[in-house]
């Protein structure tokens, strides 16, 4: 259910995976098991210079990926699976929704941000013990509005049309490797934090036309170096976020809340049109907060 909406979430423009992550409050959990992921990767690498056999490297291989398995059965690949089938049958779905269709739908995840706000205050006061923070009441307000503002300024520029200059696809050449790998890095590095759409970076970026159309050919010029960004990007990402969370957790954790509260201007579809069209935005407002609701619920198991 949490990869279906995750899923769901990556392809809904404005919509941040990161924020639904923290929104079903399981945030600090994905950094960590994907952060034990990576440590498995490090190890393989590790072994296959220490296995002197002539199928060393594919033992290694081998051991990682059974290790992977073993540890995240429960919890990282039922969320890939679910997010795997979201983003292929949920996109067909939404390919034929039409306009009215689809500002209801982007209410139900502006009830489902919405519904999930308490929770996030409520974490971050178990995060931090409660001297503390009426203590620095001061600061977890300004990292609030820190977190907000960055969300405002993505804002504005998305509602303005500013962005870079749009490369097209015809401008593709192996020439362009360099730019295609941090423009995938800073893509994935933005998913991962709550409040912030990949896709929408890359469309400020100027290559989200030519991210679609290489993706939809298979083009290696293109897939090649932007998902070694991508990976780059996650890894260097979730190290910083785990450092904070660690180090700084409550200055943090009080800006991704004012990420994800900064992130309902960029879901916001704008406004229904007659009386029948507030009913239903509504009622569709309703349905997420009872989502959010009842997949928080469901999640305080996967939690612990």
């Amino acid at each position: 259910i949490i990869g279906i909406i995750i899923g769901i979430a990556n392809i809904v423009p404005g919509v941040s995976a990161g924020t639904m992550f923290v929104i079903l409050g399981i945030f600090k959990k994905l950094i960590d098991q994907v952060g034990l992921c990576l440590d498995e990767v490090k190890t393989m690498v590790k072994n296959i210079t220490k296995y002197k056999e002539k199928n060393g490297g594919i033992r290694a291989v081998g051991i990682m990926f059974k290790n992977i398995f073993m540890s995240q059965k429960t919890f990282l690949i039922p969320i890939a699976i679910g997010m795997i089938f979201a983003i292929y049958f949920v996109a067909k779905l939404f390919s034929i929704l039409n306009p009215e269709q689809i500002l209801y739908r982007n209410y139900i995840f502006l009830g489902l941000i919405l519904g999930g706000i308490p929770a996030l205050f409520k974490e971050l006061k178990k995060g931090t013990d409660i001297t503390n923070i009426k203590k620095r009441k001061i600061s977890i307000y300004i990292f609030m509005i820190i977190g907000f503002a960055m969300m405002f300024a993505l804002y504005l520029l998305k509602v303005n049309g500013i962005g870079l200059r749009k490369v097209g696809y015809e401008e593709l050449s192996i020439a362009m490797a360099l730019p295609l790998f941090l423009v995938g890095a800073v893509a994935a590095a933005s998913m991962v934090i709550p409040g912030i759409s990949g896709s929408m970076v890359v469309l400020i970026l100027g290559y989200y036309e030519l991210m679609t159309v290489s993706i939809s050919k298979l083009n290696m010029i293109f897939i090649i170096p932007f998902a070694i960004g991508i990976l780059v990007g996650i890894m260097a990402i979730l190290k910083l976020i785990k450092y904070l969370l660690d180090k700084h957790y409550t200055r943090t954790y009080s800006c991704i809340v004012g990420f994800v509260i900064g992130s309902l201007l960029m879901v916001f579809p704008g406004l229904p049109v007659g009386v029948m069209g507030y009913v239903i935005t509504i009622i569709c407002i309703a349905i997420g907060i009872m989502l959010s609701y009842m997949v928080e619920k469901y999640s305080e198991r996967i939690k612990d």
